[in-house]
């Protein structure tokens, strides 16, 4: 416990009972409620979102690339994310933290991969799909990446901060990412076509865990025997939703801190 409260020190509400916060609990279940109705129909309803999934956020994408590097200092961000230190490559946790990123973006192991390949052609050619994703995926990395350090360096060049200044998580996405939206013209489209993008990425990254869990359970092992699919769903969804509550009191981001780096995984 001394390593884990080294790296997350105990704050303020941390270590209380405090409940659950109602408006947590409410865009949590918000989220569960669009990804069942992403899922229910199974390939039908799957389909159609996945769609609007892969595409939207390239939309939001290009449009915060176009602002970002119109943006004041964003040539000093740009330019922090491609100098290498390549004093880091001999320090373990990066290449921890990049085999986590690839394990992630790509959704390796948690099987939704492997249920939407199941929905195609049974000659497709999966061997060219799978190279052609994996590269979409680093690609669609960098670009992001792009996008955000152009963001960061017009922080830099408003507050007078780094750019290299150390900023991950939550952190990254709700403070910096915020503080700099908040002093652009046009704060309220921008921070809308943002965060809307992460609501977006969030909710097919959960779809896809849900079809990947719903597809070999209802499908292959015929668990729910001859229960209609649109319940063996909601089933599911509730308890991912009742499991997603252990993160909506006032100690959710410790606990979240500890999921996200002390998993088996």
């Amino acid at each position: 416990s001394s390593g884990i409260n080294a790296e997350w020190p105990l704050r303020p509400g941390s270590d209380s009972g405090d409940g659950p916060a109602w408006q947590l609990v409410v865009l949590l279940t918000l989220a569960w409620v669009v990804t069942y109705l992403c899922v229910f129909k199974g390939v039908k309803s799957t389909g159609k979102a996945a769609y609007f999934a892969a595409t939207f956020p390239y939309i939001c994408l290009i449009i915060l690339f176009f602002r970002g590097v119109t943006l004041p200092g964003a040539g000093d961000g740009i330019a922090a994310l491609f100098k290498p230190d390549f004093g880091m490559l001999l320090t373990p946790k990066v290449w921890i933290d990049a085999a986590t990123q690839i394990f992630f973006s790509l959704s390796l192991g948690f099987g939704a991969l492997v249920a939407f390949a199941s929905f195609m052609p049974y000659k497709n050619n999966i061997t060219r799909d799978s190279i052609v994703v994996a590269c979409i995926n680093c690609g669609t990395s960098v670009f992001a990446g792009i996008c955000i350090y152009a963001i960061l360096g017009y922080r830099a060049h408003v507050t007078g901060r780094s750019v290299d200044e150390k900023v991950f998580g939550t952190g990254l996405t709700f403070i910096a990412i915020t503080e700099a939206v908040g002093s652009m013209a046009g704060t309220a489209f921008f921070a809308f076509v943002f965060f809307f993008m992460l609501f977006n990425l969030g909710v097919s990254s959960q779809f896809g865990t849900l079809a990947g869990m719903v597809t070999p359970l209802y499908n292959d092992l015929k668990l729910f025997g001859n229960a209609r699919k649109e319940l063996c769903v909601a089933l599911i969804a509730i308890i991912f939703l009742l499991i997603g509550l252990v993160f909506t009191p006032g100690n959710g981001e410790y606990i979240l801190g500890l999921f996200n780096n002390y998993p088996v995984t």
